[in-house]
């Protein structure tokens, strides 16, 4: 009777055990706080949105886990409802396969991204005015076995009826869906369509903040060379053509992320045509944003790259000397 009741009482201890590991395990997710935000409440029909996303440590122990936050990589989701309350769809324009390591996210630390929602796979996503809400989720893996889904709270979101007569113009048939491409991209010669189709708006709709998006994402293409598959050939760089549209461009309208993306390329264009000075002044004002915002985290690398040629070119005009 005795061996019963012990052997009873440890396997109900060891069935303890086995029940509190997982909620043990689990315990440090809990303290992980996924968030969303825009920089401005409020936007105009047609306007790029962009989403800041961070996730935040809040508890006292280091996390383990996989850090894409990018949704290319599929750990990352956002759902966005329209005004009457229907799904309207978000999926990036492609998809990344890439091999990561778990990285350590220490107690209070945080990461971010930024992320363009106003276009995707299925096309344009804010296509009427109103209220929208998004929602992001967040597959957390911190080692082997099934990850663990975080959401962060609703964000609203106002899309403004101004500019709607152009905002239907804009997002109209192929030529609006180039347009998009382009507008997300930052980029992209072959489409003709949509660069026509944004000239015409910019014609039209001058004063529109679509209009200063247009112009930082041609500067931001002519600041770089573009391989063009269909010619089989590189369009190069074109720094003077990069620096007139990018002057073009009212910084207050873009957010931090696309701030940093414009003094970036401008400080590249000014150092292919030997403009040190200008060139160092580009460089803080991209330095100063990135040091602020963890979301900007991915430029260091490139304002780093950049530094570097600032160094050598300036060696090179004081040895001229």
């Amino acid at each position: 009777m005795i061996r019963v009741l012990y052997s009873a009482v440890m396997i109900f201890v060891m069935a303890s055990m086995l029940m509190t590991i997982p909620a043990a395990a689990q315990e440090p997710i809990q303290n992980l706080r996924l968030q969303i935000s825009t920089e401005r409440p409020s936007f105009s029909l047609g306007e790029p949105v962009y989403l800041t996303v961070r996730l935040v440590n809040e508890g006292p122990n280091e996390i383990r886990l996989l850090a894409l936050l990018n949704p290319k990589d599929d750990l990352l989701g956002i759902s966005i409802r329209d005004p009457a309350g229907q799904g309207v769809g978000f999926v990036p324009l492609s998809a990344l396969d890439r091999d990561a390591s778990l990285t350590m996210l220490a107690p209070k630390m945080e990461i971010g991204a930024v992320v363009p929602v106003f276009f995707g796979a299925t096309g344009w996503v804010f296509q009427v005015p109103g209220q929208f809400v998004a929602v992001a989720r967040f597959d957390v893996h911190t080692g082997p076995g099934e990850p663990r889904l975080i959401q962060s709270p609703p964000l609203s979101i106002t899309i403004r009826d101004e500019f709607a007569d152009g905002a239907r113009f804009l997002m109209d048939g192929e030529e609006g869906l180039e347009a998009g491409r382009f507008l997300v991209w930052r980029s992209g010669d072959q489409l003709e369509q949509g660069l026509e189709r944004l000239r015409q708006y910019t014609e039209r709709y001058p004063t529109s903040p679509v209009v200063d998006h247009y112009h930082f994402a041609l500067g931001r293409s002519w600041a770089r060379p573009f391989k063009d598959y269909r010619k089989g050939a590189v369009r190069p760089a074109n720094y003077e053509r990069a620096l007139m549209e990018l002057d073009r461009v009212r910084d207050d309208v873009l957010p931090a992320s696309l701030r940093v993306e414009k003094y970036l390329a401008q400080a590249t264009s000014f150092l292919g045509t030997d403009r040190g000075r200008e060139a160092a002044q580009s460089l803080h004002q991209a330095k100063s944003l990135i040091e602020e915002r963890v979301e900007l985290a991915q430029f260091r690398e490139q304002l780093t790259r950049l530094e570097r040629h600032l160094e050598r070119l300036v060696s090179q005009q004081h040895q001229k000397q």
